[in-house]
């Protein structure tokens, strides 16, 4: 017991003795026995006024023996030294063990296992959870124990919790002194860059501990290729956190596939004087081109000139356009940098587009285009020809004679209050127009020298999952070269077609849960309703196999076996909404050794819980003085009734 709480103690000895001699004193008649009856009130007031500051009292259940078991931590943070220099934790555990009178002793981290009589079993548990220990103390008869521990439990608050349901006296000590470290609380990334574009890493920096330690400390950024990148920062004070930016460039990509890249992120060794500087790694997408907008063009003209700026607006991402130069030719526009690339290039761009918009003939288009087209979700078509478009039943008819004009009310569509305010009198008329069939709905209406039969230059159809829209009119920039409500209409009519497309995207068919998972947990993934025959594999860092199931109807969740540590990679092969898809990323699986860095340690477990037919303990705080004082209350009240007070 303290100096300070038994100096509150005697103070409130003295002033419950002094308020209940001056009572019976001053204020009650003089009668006899009223010394019983203030000895009682100043008890009673003694135990008010000091009840928090008095100890707290295990009271065993009817029957049972005090029976005191003793708790080791085990986990691997255990070797870390308890200050800069010394002597590491599980010695000092040793020596303590050695020295408690315990019925038992059981060793913890994550399993149970019995303590030797010396305590000297060497740590190596990858978890610090005490819950199971302490549930096993109970059962084998323990009223209370000590726990031996570095403070840095993964379950402080449910111990907590467990040893007030088991009514289990917990007295837990420390065996780590007070020592500044530094960990990394967390790390905020883009999930996807593209190449040879600056990365922002962002790294909250947590420190723990009272010391002040250095005035800076280094960041450490690697990536696979071996280049580096070093921050400094100041040191957060204790208890607070601090986040540090710092800029890396993204590799530049092969020109093959995307790729993701792994980046290491690391404290300097002067963050941490107690045990290893704390490391990150985190996984970023690497592609050669951002996703977005894009715009295909087989048979370039002025259309993609205005229609870049309209999707840049419209499209998350922006936009970008690729215009064939010649055979297997292109150049890239709509971006800070014009490249030029070939067809795999534009390929692979075309494929990881949110929007794919193609320009040319459909009947003409190279093959690759085709396939790519089948199978994107989300196609604008600009027909250049007649053909039919691809993934869809719309079909581009012949050539229409004559100068078409817009005009009349829109029709009924999704789009239709994109398009309301149009001034139609004021837009020029299409250069070509051909004719369409096989779509759903239609936005606009054309009619040939303003009379006569309207023709749909739009038709949009939805088949499943995927969204197609093709412009059969030719020309339409016209309408964006002239200022006013011409350029209006246009910013409109292909805003309100992009919006459609993308108007609630079917989001990917399985999904990592959890990017970051500790060693022996399940690797979980979300599956979209639909999917069918779905086939995950879990390989290791060499390519290894380890783990693989097939569903042919999955739940919505789908967990794997207990994972290894290390870098895994998961590949998901499946169908749906009818069609085939193929994803994958890496993740990351912590190992034992996160158990060495630094992490918060909490209020410490001490006092009596609450038995079974005990009084209330209240945990850390007693509540036993209360009761006890309003017994002695009553008892004062009965008292002061046989000598004849009031």
């Amino acid at each position: 017991m303290g100096s300070g709480r038994l100096i509150a103690i005697l103070l409130a000895l003295v002033v419950a003795v002094l308020i209940a001699v001056w009572a019976y004193a001053r204020l009650e008649e003089p009668v006899r026995g009223r010394t019983g009856p203030a000895a009682l009130r100043g008890a009673a007031l003694f135990l008010v006024m000091a009840g928090w500051f008095l100890p707290v009292l295990p009271f065993p259940g009817p029957g049972s023996d005090l029976t005191h078991g003793l708790l080791v931590d085990r986990s691997l943070s255990m070797t870390l030294p308890v200050a800069p220099a010394g002597r590491s934790r599980s010695d000092s555990a040793s020596v303590l063990a050695s020295e408690l009178a315990a019925s038992f002793a059981l060793g913890f981290g994550d399993s149970i296992r019995t303590e030797s009589a010396d305590g000297s079993s060497p740590p190596s548990g990858g978890y610090s959870l005490v819950v199971p220990a302490l549930e096993a103390a109970r059962a084998s008869g323990a009223d209370s124990v000590t726990l031996l521990t570095d403070g840095e439990l993964d379950d402080r608050e449910a111990a907590r919790d467990a040893a007030r349901r088991l009514g289990l006296a917990v007295h837990e000590v420390r065996l780590a002194d007070d020592s500044r470290r530094l960990t990394i609380r967390a790390v905020d990334a883009p999930e996807s860059v593209e190449a040879g574009d600056s990365i922002r890493i962002v790294v909250e920096v947590g420190a723990l501990g009272s010391d002040v330690g250095s005035d800076s400390v280094s960041l450490l950024i690697g990536s696979d290729d071996g280049t580096r990148t070093i921050v400094s920062f100041r040191p957060p004070n204790p208890g607070r956190t601090v986040r540090v930016p710092a800029l890396v460039t993204a590799p530049t990509a092969d020109g093959e596939s995307d790729g993701w890249q792994a980046f290491d992120v690391e404290l300097g060794p002067e963050a941490d004087p107690i045990g290893p500087p704390a490391s990150r790694r985190i996984w970023v997408e690497v592609v050669p081109t951002a996703a977005g907008a894009v715009i295909v063009s087989a048979d370039p003209d002025w259309e993609p000139h205005f229609l870049l700026p309209v999707l840049s607006r419209s499209v998350a991402g922006g936009a970008r356009a690729w215009l064939a130069v010649g055979e297997d030719r292109w150049i890239r526009s709509g971006t800070d940098r014009m490249i030029s690339g070939d067809d795999a290039r534009v390929r692979r761009d075309a494929g990881r587009a949110e929007l794919l918009v193609i320009q040319g003939q459909p009947a003409g288009l190279p093959s690759w285009l085709v396939r790519v087209a089948e199978r994107h979700p989300r196609v604008l078509f600009l027909a250049r020809g007649s053909g039919e478009i691809p993934g869809s039943s719309i079909r581009v008819g012949p050539l229409q004679t004559g100068e078409w004009f817009a005009g009349g009310s829109p029709p009924p569509s999704p789009i239709a209050g994109f398009l309301q305010a149009t001034d139609y009198p004021a837009l020029p008329p299409a250069s070509r127009l051909y004719g369409l069939t096989g779509f759903d709905w239609a936005p606009l209406e054309v009619r040939r020298n303003r009379s006569g039969q309207p023709l749909p230059p739009v038709g949009a159809q939805r088949i499943g999952a995927r969204r197609r829209i093709a412009v059969a009119a030719e020309g339409m920039w016209r309408w964006a070269s002239r200022a006013g409500q011409s350029r209006q209409a246009y910013r409109a009519v292909f805003a309100g077609l992009a919006g459609w497309l993308l108007e609630a995207p079917d989001g990917s068919p399985i999904i990592l849960l959890d990017e970051r998972v500790r060693a022996g947990d399940e690797v979980r993934w979300r599956v979209a309703s639909g999917v069918r025959d779905l086939t995950l594999t879990l390989r290791d860092s060499a390519g290894a196999v380890v783990w693989s199931d097939t569903l042919a109807t999955p739940d919505s969740v789908v967990s794997s076996s207990p994972a290894p540590p290390g870098s895994l990679r998961y590949t998901a092969r499946g169908t749906a909404a009818g069609q085939p898809f193929s994803t994958g990323r890496p993740l990351e699986v912590e190992g034992p050794e996160r158990e060495l860095n630094a992490r918060p340690v909490g209020e410490p477990l001490r006092g009596a819980a609450a038995a079974a037919g005990a009084l209330p303990s209240g945990g850390d705080r007693p509540l036993w003085p209360f009761v006890l004082a309003a017994l002695l209350l009553c008892a004062e009240w009965f008292w002061r009734r046989r000598i004849g007070l009031r």
